[in-house]
C-alpha cells in the first residue's frame, strides 16, 4: 500500500473514534512513510535507537542512601508512575498523560510476566524501570530518572529490569533508547540494531 495511503486511512480509521495517533519509522528502511508524514505536515517528535542484549547485565551497586526496590504492591505501583510521569515531563506530546493512563489499572505492573522496580535517594522515588516479557522477549521500558536526581547513575539501576527479564525467561532484551540513555545501555552491555523516529499529526493539542 501507498505511504499516503497508509497516513489517509490511520487519519480517518482514528478520527472516527476520537483517537490521536502517532507514527514509528525505522531510519534508513521506511523513507517512503517518512516523506509522507513530512509532506502532509507531520511534526517530527522524537528519535529512539533500539539496542538488545542476550545476557545478564551486572548490577552496579547502590551508594550510601541508595535503594533499589521492587514494584510489589498498589504503593509501589503509584511511586513508579509518579516517578515516570514526572520524569518525562516536557520530552514529548502527552507522554506523561500515557504514563499514568498506561498504568492507571493498578494491576498492570503485578502481572506474572512483568517486574518493575523505583530507586530511592534518601528517602525520595527518584527512578524506575520495568520488564514484561512475551514470547521470550523483555521488553524493558519506562526508565526514567527525575531531573532533580540525574547524573547520579540511577539509570544503570535499569540493569535491575533487565535481569529480571532474563529471570523470567527471556531469550534476550531489548529496549528502544533517547540519546541520553543510549551510552548507559551500550556500558551495560547492549548493542544497537536500529533506529527509530516518531511523527505526530501537526494539529495534535497537548
Amino acid at each position: 500500500m501507498d505511504a499516503h495511503e497508509v497516513l489517509r486511512r490511520a487519519a480517518v480509521f482514528f478520527a472516527e473514534r476520537g483517537h490521536g495517533y502517532e507514527i514509528w519509522t525505522r531510519t534508513g528502511v521506511d523513507d517512503d512513510l517518512e516523506n509522507a508524514a513530512m509532506a502532509v505536515g507531520m511534526r517530527f517528535s522524537a528519535e529512539l535507537t533500539g539496542m538488545v542484549i542476550h545476557r545478564n547485565p551486572e548490577l552496579p551497586e547502590c551508594h550510601v542512601g541508595v535503594e533499589l526496590r521492587g514494584v510489589q504492591d498498589i504503593r509501589g505501583v503509584r511511586d513508579f508512575t509518579n516517578v515516570a510521569a514526572d520524569a518525562f515531563l516536557g520530552e514529548g506530546p502527552g507522554i506523561s498523560e500515557l504514563v499514568c493512563a498506561t498504568f492507571s489499572d493498578s494491576h498492570s505492573l503485578l502481572a506474572d510476566d512483568t517486574a518493575a522496580f523505583v530507586v530511592w535517594d534518601h528517602g525520595e522515588p527518584a527512578a524506575a524501570a520495568m520488564t514484561m516479557v512475551k514470547e521470550g522477549v523483555a521488553w524493558i521500558g519506562w526508565v526514567a530518572t527525575r531531573i532533580e536526581f540525574r547524573g547520579r547513575g540511577l539509570g544503570r539501576l535499569s540493569a535491575a529490569a533487565t535481569r529480571a527479564g532474563f529471570a523470567l525467561a527471556a531469550r534476550f532484551a531489548s529496549l528502544e533508547a533517547t540519546k541520553m540513555g543510549a551510552p548507559v545501555y551500550l556500558r551495560l552491555g547492549f548493542h544497537k540494531i536500529m533506529n527509530y523516529r516518531n511523527y505526530w499529526p501537526a494539529d495534535l493539542q497537548v
